[in-house]
């Protein structure tokens, strides 16, 4: 079983809902950016295929934009990635994009030889990175199983952003489901909050 240094991942927070549209990005990246105007250095990684933050964060046709390429190669085959550093002062970004379908694919292979590894890929590349930083955040994609897991699996707390309507609380118990699937090998792993981003006329 990969073995993984729990302390260096005290500040991993997993932003996560199994729905999309609950405003998962615009919450990593308004927090990400106040806590690095307040000095804190932040990391934000980018799970999503979608790769969206970058549309928050204004680099989408910055050079330095991979779609996801270092991080993919990094979850397939245990590099290191390098964070693109000061897109805001104090803040870096581990980047997504459509290259990390190819690292889900991947994960999904390994999953049938190493269960656990498959699902300490993401955990495996931070424990590296995360003594560089105050806080790490995690964008997290809002349907796919092993990013999701993995993000879980490295992250000592989860924020869940959802909507007052009932698609947004079924995504809840997707939530839960991750959650339970990696306690066996993340059992620190705790809630930090429920976020209620939105509440419809309905409601």
């Amino acid at each position: 079983m990969t073995q993984i240094d729990r302390t260096a991942l005290e500040r991993v927070i997993a932003v996560i809902n199994g729905k999309g549209g609950v405003l998962k990005t615009t919450l990593v990246a308004n927090i990400a950016g106040m806590l690095a105007a307040s000095d804190f250095r932040v990391l934000v990684v980018d799970l999503d295929p979608q790769g969206n933050l970058a549309e928050d964060f204004g680099y989408s046709d910055d050079p330095r934009n991979d779609e996801g390429k270092a991080l993919s190669g990094a979850l397939m085959f245990g590099s290191r990635p390098a964070p693109i550093e000061n897109i805001r002062p104090n803040l870096d970004v581990l980047m997504g994009g459509e290259h990390l379908d190819t690292a889900a694919a991947g994960l999904a292979a390994k999953q049938a030889k190493d269960p656990d590894g498959s699902k300490l890929a993401l955990a495996a590349i931070l424990e590296q990175l995360a003594p560089s930083y105050d806080v790490v955040l995690l964008d997290c994609p809002p349907g796919d199983e092993l990013l999701q897991t993995n993000a879980v699996a490295a992250a000592r707390w989860a924020l869940v952003p959802v909507k007052s309507d009932k698609a947004s609380r079924k995504g809840l118990t997707a939530v839960a489901r991750r959650l339970d699937a990696v306690l066996t090998i993340n059992p620190d792993l705790d809630l930090l909050g429920v976020v209620l981003v939105d509440v419809g006329t309905g409601s």
